[in-house]
C-alpha cells in the first residue's frame, strides 16, 4: 500500500483507439484509486497503442511531486519500482493483478541503473524446492512407507527392502529441499517476517528436522517400545506434510498467483486423499483375509505372522499405483512451479477473456 500507480488500460476491443493511461493511487489490497485530474507533476502521454498483442504507453514526473497527499523526491530518495498486469472486467472496471514483479531492492530513478531482480529468483528458487520436497518427493515417500512393505519382498534395494530405501531416500530428499529452501528466504529477507505463512513454514521445519535424528535412535522392531517410535513418527511426518501442503495454498495467495493454481494443487490433494483411501481399503481386505485364515500358534508364531514377511495379494495393482502416483506427483510440482514462475513476470498459463 501507498504506492503512485500510473496504469495503461485497453477495451475488450484491444485497439489503439481505445487505450487510456491514467493516474491511480493504491492505498493498501484493495482497487487502486482514480486520481482525476492527474497530481501535478505527472504528465501522461495519451498517445497510447497497442500493436501485436502488446501495449506501449508512456509517462513522465518531475523530480518532486505530491501524489495523494504523499511527497515523493526522486533526488534523495530509493524506490522500488513495481510492475502488473491483469485482466478488466467487462464493465471496465480493474480485476485483480496475475502477474507481478518487483525489485529485490530500492532503485534511484535518477540514475541509470539495471533493477536487481535477486529477490524475485531467491523467492522463486524457495517455492519451487518447497512444492517438489513436499508434493513429489514427501507424499510418494509416506505412500511407500505405510502401504508397500509387502510389495516387492523378494527384492532388496541397496541392502534393504525396496520399500524403506525409497521411504527413506524420498525423506531424506525432503529433508534437504525443505532446509536449503529455508535458509534461501532467510537471506532473500534478511531475517524472519511476521504471518501465517512464515510461522507455519518455521513449524514445517523444526517437525522436519527432527525425524531423521528420531529414527536414528529408534529401538529395534522386536521391543515393545517400539510402538512408540511408530505413531510418534507417523504423527510428526504427518503434521508436517498436511502443514507444508496448507503453505503452499497460502503461498499462492501472497504471490497472488493464477486461480488456475488453486485447481492444479485441488486436484492433487484430492487424488493424493484417494490414493491413500483405495490402498488402506486394499489393506484392510488383505489383513481380513490373513486373518481369517490364520490357525493356532505353532512354535510361538501364527500363519498371520509368518504371512507378514511374504508378498501380499494385489502387488501388481499397488506396482501400477506407485508408478502412477510418482508421475502424478512430479508432473504437479512442475505444473505449479510454472504457475509460480508466471506470477513473477510473463503471461498467465490461462488465456484471459478480458482485456487487459
Amino acid at each position: 500500500g501507498g504506492d503512485s500507480v500510473v496504469l495503461c488500460k485497453t477495451a475488450p476491443t484491444r485497439s489503439s483507439l481505445n487505450i487510456s493511461v491514467d493516474a491511480y493511487w493504491n492505498s493498501g489490497k484493495t482497487t487502486p484509486t482514480l486520481l482525476d485530474p492527474s497530481p501535478a507533476g505527472v504528465v501522461i502521454d495519451p498517445n497510447g497503442r497497442y500493436e501485436n498483442g502488446d501495449m506501449y504507453c508512456s509517462f513522465s514526473q518531475s523530480v518532486q511531486t505530491t501524489v495523494a497527499s504523499n511527497k515523493f523526491d526522486l533526488y534523495k530518495e530509493s524506490y522500488f519500482v513495481l510492475l502488473a498486469a491483469g485482466p478488466i472486467r467487462n464493465d471496465g472496471t480493474l480485476a485483480i493483478h496475475t502477474v507481478r514483479g518487483a525489485p529485490g531492492s530500492a532503485v534511484n530513478l535518477t540514475s541509470v541503473e539495471g533493477a536487481d531482480l535477486t529477490g524475485e529468483a531467491l523467492e522463486l528458487a524457495h517455492g519451487v524446492l518447497m512444492i517438489f520436497a513436499w508434493v513429489a518427493a514427501a507424499s510418494s515417500g509416506m505412500l511407500a512407507a505405510r502401504y508397500y512393505k509387502r510389495t516387492w519382498v523378494a527384492s532388496t534395494l541397496l541392502g534393504k527392502a525396496v520399500w524403506f530405501t525409497i521411504h527413506r531416500g524420498l525423506m531424506a530428499l525432503t529433508w534437504i529441499l525443505t532446509i536449503v529452501s529455508f535458509l534461501i528466504i532467510v537471506i532473500k529477507e534478511q531475517g524472519f517476517e511476521k504471518g501465517y505463512h512464515p510461522t507455519i513454514g518455521i513449524i514445517v521445519l523444526v517437525l522436519t528436522f527432527i525425524q531423521p535424528f528420531l529414527a536414528a535412535i529408534r529401538c529395534s522392531p522386536n521391543n515393545p517400545k517400539r510402538i512408540w517410535f511408530n505413531w510418534s513418527h507417523w504423527l510428526i511426518g504427518s503434521l508436517a506434510h498436511i502443514l507444508a501442503c496448507v503453505n503452499i495454498f497460502l503461498a499462492f495467495d501472497l504471490w497472488q498467483a493464477s486461480e488456475i493454481g488453486y485447481y492444479i494443487f485441488g486436484a492433487f490433494v484430492i487424488f493424493y486423499c484417494l490414493s491413500h483411501v483405495g490402498l488402506q481399503f486394499q489393506r484392510y481386505m488383505i489383513e481380513k483375509s490373513e486373518r481369517n485364515s490364520t490357525s493356532p500358534v505353532v512354535d510361538g508364531k501364527s500363519d498371520y505372522d509368518l504371512l507378514a514377511s511374504k508378498e501380499a495379494s494385489g502387488s501388481g495393482l499397488r506396482r501400477m499405483m506407485f508408478g502412477l502416483t510418482i508421475v502424478v506427483n512430479v508432473g504437479v510440482s512442475i505444473a505449479l512451479c510454472l504457475v509460480f514462475s508466471r506470477s513473477i513476470g510473463g503471461e498467465p498459463l490461462t488465456e484471459w477473456t478480458d482485456a487487459t
